[in-house]
């Protein structure tokens, strides 16, 4: 079992401009950064030699032509790459990865899309003080985790300080940060099919924002003269109370404004603004996982406050990072807002200049202690505090904790192209979440993976019998996941399949049942096979075969059935 992390956590205080704390940050990663780098660009392979060669290499002077106006960008990453010592556009792309990989999807369909599938949570404390919990999700375990690290900068030209946490091989103080001013920002990733050439990268506009903005009015007028490569959400805090969600889409800038009010919590994650997910972008399933984390995220918030328990950065940490303890039937199961694939998890108390992480091994759930940053715009204090241990506790603590940091563990090393670890974590997860709802998700990734590269007739018996003890047991979109999947070994095996559209709830997926039916039988297997993407960080399955999302705008939608 992974053991907590007791040492003190990793802080860098850098002082002066923009291209010399780059380059010292630059020499303190030139032998860390490489993990991070690598499975970053392990993102974007399809694992065909000659297509991930074309991929990378178009993506490199790509991403030159792309920031070609962003010369602060390129300042920033020249200085920080002059101490680590690649190619200028290996490290330009390698951070405009995150941004072009919804986009790249839409032309290469082998291609799945990752997401930073993130939460916040705003509120006062009993100060009357906002605090902002973030919780960052994303397919890097053991990667970001073992790197992770504070970073206080100071700018004495423009007598502000920036706050932030990130990963060695991540120098930008944008991802997770607050200011000195008492603005807070966590970036959430979004998936539209908008792609601006004329559009800053959003690692850089943030970090400016942070930079020259101190209140609301002056970051609405940033947002509305800047525009963004893609679309990613905003969600800021400030220290009189306000909360801004802004969604950046390209040219178009989407905006929500609140006021945090006494016993109330606002909750958001990747939900567009203007509209809902619709459901022909890629990963289709991205507003089932909005909804599942939604509704465990109001239970959570419900209860806490009805406990009176004392508004605090600590209970509200413990909020966050403790999943939701759920009873009734596994189909019912939601996923919390905490989860497998969290790999950060804060707060920020922009008013006070405080704030508090838990560090260790992810997923994050709150255990045995939490890392706290006090005064810091003026002489900066760390220390650890103690958690006393409690019947939630303990339950997040033990096998909750390993068996769903081996789940995506197993993401990661499929990631890589190492499968053969990839069954191993996968297959060490069931083992140990056997008692808990969350291994009938580990059976299901199982049986995903034995279908692709289990291609032998004698074992899809076995694999359609897996899938059909997995039926019912499943979340709504992941059990339509399951009936395609009996529909194709049935398809296979025997030729008569028993699986009707009309069990698909999931309009998306319906389609590619459809879709697929027009496959010839003898050439299914290895036309869908090869594509098939397993995603398990956002509880879903990418198909490349099946280009639908401009297709299906095209339909006239009927909610009882598509069809191409």
């Amino acid at each position: 079992m992974t053991k907590d992390t007791q040492a003190p956590m990793k802080l860098i205080h850098l002082i002066g401009d923009s291209e010399e704390t780059f380059y010292q940050l630059g020499l303190k990663d030139k032998s860390s950064f490489l993990p991070l780098f690598n499975q970053t660009r392990n993102l974007i392979q399809v694992n065909f030699k000659f297509l991930d060669s074309l991929i990378d290499e178009i993506l490199n002077w790509g991403g030159l032509c792309l920031t070609y106006k962003s010369s602060n960008f390129r300042k920033k990453v020249r200085a920080y790459n002059e101490a680590i010592g690649l190619k200028e556009r290996e490290m330009l792309s390698s951070f405009l990865i995150p941004e072009v990989l919804s986009c790249l999807s839409k032309w290469i369909p082998g291609l799945s899309p990752r997401l930073f599938g993130c939460s916040s949570f705003f509120m006062l404390n009993e100060k009357g003080e906002p605090l902002h919990g973030r919780i960052l999700d994303f397919p890097l375990a053991e990667v970001f985790d073992s790197q992770e690290r504070a970073l206080k900068w100071d700018l004495p030209n423009l007598g502000n300080q920036l706050f932030s946490y990130s990963s060695s091989g991540f120098p930008f103080s944008s991802l997770t940060s607050m200011n000195s001013y008492g603005v807070s920002v966590a970036i959430h990733q979004k998936y539209t099919d908008v792609f601006n050439i004329k559009g800053t990268p959003i690692f850089e506009l943030v970090e400016e924002m942070l930079l020259k903005c101190g209140d609301k009015k002056s970051v609405l007028g940033f947002l509305k003269n800047n525009q963004s490569l893609t679309t990613w959400g905003l969600y800021i805090g400030f220290k009189n109370g306000d909360v801004l969600e802004a969604d950046l889409c390209g040219q178009d800038l989407y905006t929500k404004e609140y006021k945090l009010k006494e016993n109330k919590i606002l909750y958001f994650n990747n939900i567009n603004i203007e509209k809902e997910q619709d459901f022909y972008y890629i990963p289709f399933g991205m507003k089932s996982f909005c909804e599942m984390r939604e509704k465990s995220a109001e239970k959570i918030i419900n209860n806490f406050l009805k406990s009176k328990a004392e508004k605090t950065s600590l209970n509200l940490l413990q909020l966050m990072s403790t999943p939701l303890e759920q009873k009734g039937e596994v189909k019912d199961w939601n996923l919390s807002p905490i989860n497998h694939s969290s790999i950060s998890c804060s707060t920020f108390n922009p008013k006070s200049g405080e704030s508090l992480f838990i560090p260790g091994p992810s997923p994050k759930y709150l255990r045995s202690s939490v890392t706290s940053f006090e005064t810091i715009w003026e002489r900066i204090k760390q220390k650890p505090i103690a958690i006393k241990q409690n019947k939630k506790i303990e339950f997040t603590s033990g096998s909750l904790h390993q068996g769903t940091r081996e789940m995506m563990m197993a993401q990661t090393s499929y990631d890589k192209h190492d499968y053969h670890m990839a069954y191993h974590y996968i297959q060490a997860s069931i083992e140990t979440l056997h008692k808990l709802p969350e291994s009938y998700i580990s059976k299901f990734f199982f049986a995903v993976f034995e279908f692709i590269h289990e291609p032998h007739r004698k074992a899809r018996g076995l694999i359609l019998q897996e899938f059909k003890d997995l039926k019912g047991k499943l979340p709504s979109y992941l059990n339509d996941h399951c009936l395609l999947f009996i529909n194709r070994l049935q398809v296979l095996i025997s030729g008569f399949p028993t699986i009707s559209p009309m069990q698909i709830q999931n309009r998306a997926l319906r389609e590619v049942f459809y879709f697929e039916r027009k496959i010839p039988p003898v050439l299914l297997y290895k036309t869908i096979a090869p594509f098939m993407k397993p995603r398990i960080e956002v509880l879903d399955v990418v198909y490349g075969h099946v280009h639908l999302p401009i297709q299906i705008k095209k339909l006239k939608v009927d909610e009882g059935s598509l069809s191409l």
